[in-house]
């Protein structure tokens, strides 16, 4: 996990978009720096950022769950991914 279970719903949530961050960082490097060395292995690559991002949601879905009902704090996690998402698919 990427919070200390003492912390409040708004520094976990803010943890994870900051990792969310790391993650899309990382994944657009490797991205540029190996999508064409390792061309004839494209599914692996497609099957790392699979695992990479499924590994992200289980503690996205934990912080998500304790946030308050009525907290917009997870807005700008949706927000970054959904960029991410929508430039990566092009």
């Amino acid at each position: 996990t990427v919070y200390n279970s003492d912390d409040s719903p708004r520094k976990k949530i803010d943890d994870l978009i900051h990792l969310g961050e790391l993650c899309i960082e990382l994944l657009q490097q490797d991205e540029e720096h190996y999508n064409e060395a390792f061309k004839q292995y494209q599914d692996l690559l497609i099957e790392h950022e699979e695992i990479f991002w499924s590994l992200f949601a289980v503690d996205m879905e934990h912080v998500i769950d304790q946030q308050p009902v009525e907290s917009w704090d997870s807005f700008p996690l949706f927000q970054l991914l959904n960029d991410y998402l929508r430039n990566h698919s092009k």
